[in-house]
């Protein structure tokens, strides 16, 4: 699936001392995975078949970064409270569509005021975040660096945990402010159900650019959409960066998801 990502970075607020990192083992559930037995698997996730039986949960993330079957055209509500410097700055209401593959958004309102721009109260604005993140980890032109955590044997009941780095994002748009920095991070996935739980992300930017940090957490779980039945969305996300002396944190949560239909106008969220 081919995703965009657009983070438009705005104000001038004093910064936060640092990226407090928000992390956390997440819950364990029981929904099986969705099982396409006997469809050949993307090329870059057979490619992670290779590196032994530790790495097959690694697998079905793979797949639901790639493959269009595990994530159909939906829409979704989504709630964004934003904050800069630890003081609330609004509360954002939009509706995110994710169609072949391709994010856009519509019927934004800020503090329950509609607006026609997405670019809210000289906020920052992070979307994309149902796929683009994720997308880059697997995209075979990046060549990301796959590790098991340490801790992965004793990591809950039941989850493989995985530790992920790469150089450089050559997949589908997917920029921090406009820049391509280097990003390591986290994966969960749980081990009975090949579940993705959680996707976490650090980026390592250039200290002579304008972004001086970013970490995103990405929660996910099974919802029920008519008539698709449970399907694996993100249904929560933390993300926090900092451009320059101005620092942002982003609480997005996804809720009322649906197939998607012809009920709303499209307004493009693609980068800025």
């Amino acid at each position: 699936m081919r995703f965009a990502i657009a983070l438009l970075l705005a104000g001038s607020l004093a910064p936060w001392p640092h990226l407090q990192a928000q992390s956390s083992e997440p819950q364990l559930h029981e929904r099986t995975f969705p099982d396409y037995t006997g469809k050949p698997l993307e090329p870059r996730c057979t490619a992670l078949t290779d590196m032994g039986l530790q790495f097959e949960p690694l697998v079905n993330a793979c797949e639901y970064a790639l493959a269009p079957e595990y994530l159909p055209n939906l829409v979704c509500s989504e709630t964004i409270q934003r904050s800069a410097r630890g003081s609330a700055l609004d509360t954002i209401e939009a509706e995110v569509r994710l169609v072949d593959g391709v994010e856009s958004y519509t019927s934004a309102s800020a503090n329950g005021k509609t607006s026609a721009s997405p670019d809210w109260s000289g906020g920052w604005r992070s979307n994309a975040l149902f796929g683009g993140v994720l997308t880059a980890v697997f995209y075979p032109k990046t060549k990301t660096k796959f590790t098991l955590a340490k801790d992965s044997s004793t990591s809950g009941a039941g989850f493989s945990h995985y530790n992920f780095s790469y150089i450089e994002n050559l997949g589908p748009a997917f920029n921090v402010a406009g820049e391509n920095p280097p990003m390591t991070g986290s994966i969960w996935v749980n081990r009975k159900t090949g579940q993705l739980a959680q996707l976490e992300t650090i980026a390592h930017p250039d200290p002579r650019g304008r972004l001086q940090g970013y970490h995103s957490v990405i929660d996910y779980n099974f919802v029920p959409i008519a008539p698709l039945g449970l399907v694996l969305v993100p249904v929560k996300a933390d993300v926090q960066a900092c451009l320059g002396a101005t620092c942002y944190r982003n609480v997005a949560t996804f809720h009322d998801c649906r197939k998607f239909g012809t009920e709303s106008k499209i307004v493009p969220g693609g980068v800025q």
